[in-house]
């Protein structure tokens, strides 16, 4: 099995987990952390599809051993008695959640509870070693997740934006010649799930943009693509809603001869209607638009081809 079956085979992100994994339990053993399962562990979860995501996951990780560790291994001491354990579980788990919740960090109260119990319920001979180990053994497989997610096939975000601009522009466009020939097309929402998920990309990218280990981009340039994509949907939206009942004006005619290459003379003039004001205001802005976001997407196409043939990729 070659490197292109491989990947296509399991993905590229679970190949670096792996690598990350076999890293981590390695420099645990160099560095005689006694409990390794925590490096892989950490590894494992730093591990994201974007670095947005990875360095959000590597604060979770960090911020949770070290609060978790920390309540936990206080309370342990505090509260030596096995009969007492229980009840200082509950009142240790009720602060972290608090706690959390004032600092608006609610998406680590699971994994900081779960530290704190496995601190607190831990029968290691020395809690403190036991904490010492989850906080190091945290710290090191976050690192290794983090460093080789950046040097094997690094998550190109932008590139991953730019390819999902272009198939969603493709699509629009198929979905508005459907709407001028047809009328109305089948369902101007089978898109809806691209489209969120292009805005989540746009989110990432923006997130990452200002890493320095990030190559630069025209922040501004994929801001108009993600809002131009953004008003071409929702202008579907509303020309399905309006209906095309009426004549499409000779200027827009002349616009989806340009963008399509294609003559909608015979279909325009099938009406005795004369062309409806606010239709054909819809319908221009909208092909304006299709136009202006096929030349960016055209552009940012060519800088990211200069930057990979001049090596700054």
């Amino acid at each position: 099995m070659n490197y292109y079956e491989l990947k296509h085979f399991v993905g590229m992100r679970a190949i670096k987990t792996a690598i990350a994994v076999c890293l981590g339990m390695y420099l645990a053993m160099l560095f005689k952390i006694h409990y390794p399962v925590f490096v892989a562990i950490a590894a494992i979860t730093s591990m994201q599809p974007t670095f947005a995501e990875s360095f959000q996951s590597i604060w979770n990780r960090a911020f949770t051993a070290v609060l978790g560790v920390i309540l936990g291994t206080s309370f342990a001491y505090l509260f030596p008695s096995p009969y007492l354990r229980p009840i200082a579980g509950g009142v240790g788990i009720l602060i972290i959640i608090k706690l959390l919740l004032i600092l608006k960090a609610e998406k680590s109260i699971s994994l900081s509870t779960i530290v704190f119990m496995a601190c607190l319920a831990t029968t290691a001979k020395s809690t403190f070693v036991y904490g010492l180990d989850r906080i190091y053994g945290t710290l090191l497989g976050v690192a290794v997740g983090f460093l080789v997610n950046l040097l094997i096939f690094t998550p190109n975000t932008h590139g991953n934006f730019i390819k999902d601009a272009e198939a969603i522009y493709k699509n629009i466009k198929d979905l508005y010649l459907n709407h001028i020939i047809n009328g109305r097309p089948d369902d101007v929402h089978k898109f809806d799930s691209k489209i969120n998920h292009l805005k989540q990309m746009h989110g990432h990218m923006k997130s990452e943009s200002n890493h320095f280990f990030m190559p630069k981009i025209d922040l501004k340039r994929c801001d108009k693509i993600n809002d131009l994509l953004l008003e071409l949907d929702l202008r579907m939206k509303i020309l399905w809603e309006y209906g095309n009942d009426g004549k499409i004006d000779i200027k827009n005619v002349e616009k989806i001869s340009r963008i399509y290459k294609y003559s909608i003379f015979d279909h325009t003039m099938r009406s005795n209607n004369e062309p409806d004001l606010v239709y054909n205001y819809q319908l221009s802005m909208a092909l304006d638009s299709m136009e202006e976001v096929y030349r960016l997407i055209k552009k940012e196409e060519e800088t990211a081809y200069d930057r990979k043939k001049f090596g700054h990729s």
